[in-house]
C-alpha cells in the first residue's frame, strides 16, 4: 500500500498497522538513509520492538537488491495504467502487488504468496471452472508442507545468488562491448514537474562513444544531426549506466524470461 508522504510518524505508523499487527516482529529491518529511517520517532519505535536496524550504503541501492529488484518490477507494471499527470499511481499500488505476489518468480520457482501460505492463491477467474474440491489437510500435513516450501526456497535462492553473482562478473567485463564511434543509450532520471521519475523513460540518447577513459569508464558526446549543432558538451558514463543502441531499422530478436 502507499503512504501520504515519508515522514517518519506514517512510516513508523505503517510498520505497526500493516507489518507487524499483520505477520509479528521482524528480527531485522533493512532501509535507506533516508530521514524517516533515521529520525527520533523511528529509532524509537524500532528500539521497544527490539527490532535490528541495517541500514543500504549511501549512493549504492544494489545493497539493498531485493527491495530495488522489487521497486523495478512494480514500477514497469503501474506504467502501463497510470495517467498522464502521474496522479492516480497510488490506486494500482494494491493490485500491482498482488499480481507480483501470486507469480511465480524465477529464482524460487514458486510465488510469495504460496511460499506464506502453504497454499495457491484462489483468483477472481477460479471462479469460472469447475475445480474438484480438494480433501482438507490436517494440520501436520499443512506444517509439513509449509516447512518442504521454505526448504526448497532456501536452496533455490542459493542456486540463484550463484546465478546472480555470474551475471555480474559478466557484465563487469562488458567494458569490452564498446568501441570509439559506438552508439549507446544511457540510463538517466529525466525530471518532470509534477510527474514521477520511475515513470519515465529509463535510457536516453543515442549518444556516440568518444573515448575510453577507464575500464569501466567511457566519455560520450552528443550527435549532430543534418539541421542542428550539437547539443551539450561531453559526458563521462559508467558502464553499467550504458548499453548498445538499436535503431528500430535493425533486426531484433525475440527474447522471453520471467519476472524476478
Amino acid at each position: 500500500m502507499a503512504v501520504l508522504d515519508t515522514s517518519s510518524q506514517q512510516v513508523a505508523d505503517f510498520l505497526m498497522k500493516s507489518i507487524v499487527l499483520w505477520h509479528g516482529t521482524p528480527k531485522r529491518l533493512i532501509s535507506d538513509q533516508g530521514t524517516a529511517f533515521t529520525a527520533e520517532k523511528m529509532q524509537t519505535t524500532l528500539a521497544q520492538l527490539k527490532t535490528e536496524h541495517g541500514m543500504a550504503s549511501a549512493g549504492h541501492p544494489q545493497s539493498n537488491g531485493l527491495v530495488e529488484r522489487v521497486n523495478r518490477t512494480l514500477s514497469s507494471i503501474l506504467v502501463a495504467y497510470v495517467n498522464s499527470k502521474h496522479t492516480n499511481w497510488d490506486e494500482f499500488v494494491p493490485y500491482a502487488m498482488f499480481a507480483i505476489n501470486t507469480m511465480d518468480q524465477s529464482s524460487t520457482k514458486m510465488s510469495p504468496f504460496e511460499l506464506i501460505y502453504g497454499r495457491l492463491a484462489v483468483l477472481p477467474t477460479d471462479s469460472c471452472f469447475p475445480w474438484p474440491e480438494e480433501a482438507v489437510e490436517t494440520y501436520e500435513n499443512f506444517k509439513q508442507l509449509v516447512e518442504t516450501l521454505r526448504a526448497m526456497f532456501r536452496t533455490q535462492c542459493a542456486e540463484a545468488q550463484k546465478k546472480q553473482k555470474s551475471l555480474h562478473d559478466r557484465r563487469r567485463k562488458r567494458s569490452s562491448l564498446f568501441r570509439l564511434g559506438d552508439l549507446v543509450l544511457v540510463r538517466r532520471s529525466l525530471r518532470r514537474i509534477g510527474r514521477s521519475t520511475k515513470l519515465l523513460p529509463h535510457f536516453v540518447g543515442p549518444f556516440q562513444v568518444a573515448e575510453k577513459v577507464s575500464e569501466l569508464t567511457y566519455k560520450l558526446s552528443h550527435l549532430i544531426t543534418s539541421n542542428r549543432r550539437r547539443r551539450g558538451n561531453d559526458f563521462t558514463a559508467h558502464v553499467a549506466q550504458m548499453k548498445k543502441y538499436r535503431s528500430s531499422t535493425e533486426p531484433t530478436r525475440r527474447r522471453s524470461g520471467t519476472s524476478d
